[in-house]
């Protein structure tokens, strides 16, 4: 049997977590698959995101880097997509895709993917955006982030 190592992304906003749910499959998970060959883990992750959700993740951080009882390993990072972004596009091989909320998200995933939620949401600054202004017709607008 091959190794095959996967990459998978938490997206965390306004206090929920974006999920996938796999076509037959029972549990939800975070959005990641299988890196290709020649391909680095971050770019995995952002296709991965891509094909399973629709949108275009920005890679944070690694948060993670977990070895499998195969000796695979699981690559996990910190991503963000737009701050309005709603999943869509083709299904293809996920069911659902869905906001869920945090405190829920735990309680859908398998042990494994809920140990590396929990590693990554712990590190709460890397989900926080800078502070920003810009000028938008003829009025300062700030973001605190």
């Amino acid at each position: 049997m091959t190794r095959r190592d996967s990459a998978f992304a938490v997206i965390h906003r306004r206090q929920q977590v974006l999920l996938v749910k796999p076509t037959g499959g029972r549990r939800w998970q975070l959005p990641g698959g299988g890196i290709k060959p020649n391909e680095t883990p971050w770019t995995a992750a952002v296709r991965e995101v891509l094909e399973e959700t629709g949108l275009d993740a920005q890679i944070l951080a690694l948060t993670g880097i977990y070895r499998r009882s195969d000796g695979s390993l699981a690559y996990v990072f910190a991503a963000r997509v737009g701050w309005q972004d709603i999943p869509r596009g083709r299904l293809n091989e996920i069911a659902k895709r869905r906001w869920i909320p945090v405190v829920e998200a735990g309680d859908r995933l398998p042990r494994a993917s809920r140990a590396r939620l929990k590693d990554a949401l712990r590190k709460p600054g890397l989900f926080r955006t800078a502070p920003t202004a810009r000028v938008e017709e003829r009025a300062l607008l700030f973001s605190a982030g």
